[in-house]
């Protein structure tokens, strides 16, 4: 059963009744439910394709691509944040907080090593979008607005040098947030 909540959110409920903590049959399908859940990693503790979601990074969004908050572009198969027609560039801006630790990096072995390069998260939403483009048929730019300087340097060896995506394809461009606390 769905139901829309007043925040726009949607509630679903699997069973007829309300989950019972002392049936082991409401636990095993609740404990499935989750399992579930954790394949598409919805506890990052950083926000990566909207995930949690992130104020800021709606904010972000909007401040680049001029549209509401929580709008997407549709590509295919592929969302973006929006598109600019003027340009006839698809635009997808993150500031990418990251907790210390999980900042991208420019380790060594993502030179050495294509699959541990191929397998970061950015590399991969990179390859996702630009087939999605090429799925339609259409040879659109892509342009991602990073709100933090030294990940959109980061991210542009990553991307452009060392994943060998040409800039023409995908360009990374540094874009500081309004918000300044946001920019470090």
């Amino acid at each position: 059963m769905l139901e829309r909540v007043r925040d726009d959110g949607l509630l679903f409920t699997l069973t007829e009744h309300c989950p019972d903590p002392s049936k082991q049959t409401d636990v095993n399908l609740a404990m499935a439910v989750q399992a579930k859940f954790d394949e598409f990693h919805f506890n990052h503790p950083f926000v990566y394709h909207g995930w949690p979601y992130d104020p800021d990074e709606a904010r972000y969004a909007a401040q680049i691509t001029g549209a509401p908050e929580g709008m997407a572009y549709a590509v295919g198969f592929a969302a973006f944040d929006g598109y600019d027609a003027k340009r006839d560039v698809l635009l997808s801006a993150h500031l990418f907080k990251f907790p210390p630790g999980w900042e991208p990096d420019l380790h060594p072995i993502y030179i050495t090593n294509a699959e541990r390069l191929e397998s970061l998260p950015y590399v991969v939403l990179a390859r996702h979008q630009i087939a999605a483009v090429r799925y339609v048929g259409a040879d659109t730019p892509i342009e991602w607005h990073i709100g933090i300087a030294k990940h959109a340097d980061i991210l542009k060896v990553l991307i452009n040098d060392w994943a060998a995506i040409p800039s023409e394809q995908l360009r990374v461009v540094y874009t500081p947030s309004s918000n300044p606390s946001c920019n470090s």
